[in-house]
């Protein structure tokens, strides 16, 4: 009977321990779920291909993202207006750049193996330093240079042009159309992180930006299926419903990663979604038989190494910010001390971090 009860005592005592642990570490295991939803959209995605086009999909993405977010306002009762010109100006550019950026990552997805597309998409990390040094005047220097050369370089190695690789007479598959729509998502993504780091510093509602990026995604799906004349629905229910899954999937993942910034620190979650290239490179090999190509391999090693660089530079920075003005206020303490002053209150103490 006793051993029975130390049995159940220690199986308990066990399962409270793991479910502390697991508490403890919401925000990465959020965020991993996140990147895996992620990495499940670029499946879905590319399975699609034939049966729907990138414009559709985005269209749907909208359509219901703009009806869960006027909901979400409704029930919170908040203003769905821009509190000024300036933030109209903002929202507006990063629905656009938003909008056109997921149009072109369906695109790519559609047309060119889903791991190097998603690798290509994670570049923005590094184009963030530039952006940031020519819109707001953050610091870049010679190492940003050189992990912005290598995210180049790695994007360089996926596309293959055939004006550096031979084309198709070398053996080589190209995929400079793709890779190129690609790209452009990963500059504008890095636009977008520019963008929405000046939102935050007006305390802009980010569901007001999901808001705005969704109407935007909307008007440009229709205007796209407009010049392109391609009005039809579906014809296969399961098409019909892995579109809707896109965007129900893609709402789901943006509140897991608002919850992952509130209790974890944004590079470290950024650093965590990184994995969702490895995760659809695996998946476009075992589920879609793509061959591997050494070259696109060595390109999504560059691009996720100076991702992974980029990211830990910034928390070694962010680490050394926070430790300096804790080293003065001692070197305070210690001169009011020997010479028995009461200390003054420095405002010039305070540190502002501003996770994006």
């Amino acid at each position: 009977m006793e051993e029975s009860r130390r049995d159940v005592t220690n199986h308990g005592s066990y399962l409270t321990r793991s479910g502390r642990f697991l508490y403890r570490h919401r925000g990465i295991l959020v965020a991993f779920s996140v990147a895996c939803g992620s990495a499940l959209i670029s499946i879905l995605v590319a399975y699609l291909k034939g049966a729907i086009g990138p414009s559709h999909i985005t269209l749907t993405r909208g359509i219901l993202n703009s009806f869960f977010c006027i909901t979400i306002f409704i029930y919170k009762g908040s203003r769905m207006r821009p509190n000024s010109f300036q933030e109209f100006k903002y929202l507006s550019l990063l629905g656009f750049l938003g909008a056109t950026g997921l149009w072109a990552l369906y695109y790519a997805y559609q047309n060119m193996p889903t791991g190097d597309a998603a690798a290509i998409v994670y570049g923005y990390i590094a184009f963030t330093a530039l952006f940031g040094r020519i819109f707001l005047k953050e610091p870049f220097g010679c190492f940003e240079i050189v992990l912005v050369g290598f995210t180049v370089g790695g994007v360089v190695l996926i596309m293959r042009p055939p004006l550096l690789f031979g084309g198709t007479e070398s053996g080589q598959k190209t995929h400079v159309i793709p890779g190129l729509a690609a790209f452009t998502t990963c500059v504008l993504a890095a636009l977008q992180t520019v963008i929405l780091r000046a939102l935050g510093k007006q305390k802009t509602d980010p569901i007001k930006s999901v808001l705005y990026s969704a109407l935007s995604l909307t008007f440009i799906a229709v205007l796209s299926i407009s010049i392109e004349q391609k009005w039809s629905v579906p014809g296969c229910t399961l098409t019909r419903l892995l579109a809707v899954a896109i965007a129900v999937i893609s709402f789901v993942m943006y509140w897991g990663f608002t919850y992952a910034l509130t209790v974890e620190n944004a590079l470290f979650i950024s650093v965590i979604t990184v994995s969702e290239v490895y995760l659809v490179f695996f998946a476009d090999v075992l589920l879609f038989g793509t061959k591997v190509e050494w070259l696109s391999v060595a390109g999504i090693m560059m691009i996720v190494l100076s991702s992974l660089v980029t990211s830990f530079r910034k928390i070694y920075s962010q680490r050394k910010q926070k430790e300096k003005p804790d080293r003065q206020l001692t070197l305070q303490e210690l001169e009011c001390k020997e010479s028995d002053i009461p200390m003054k209150d420095d405002g010039d103490n305070d540190v502002n971090d501003f996770n994006t």
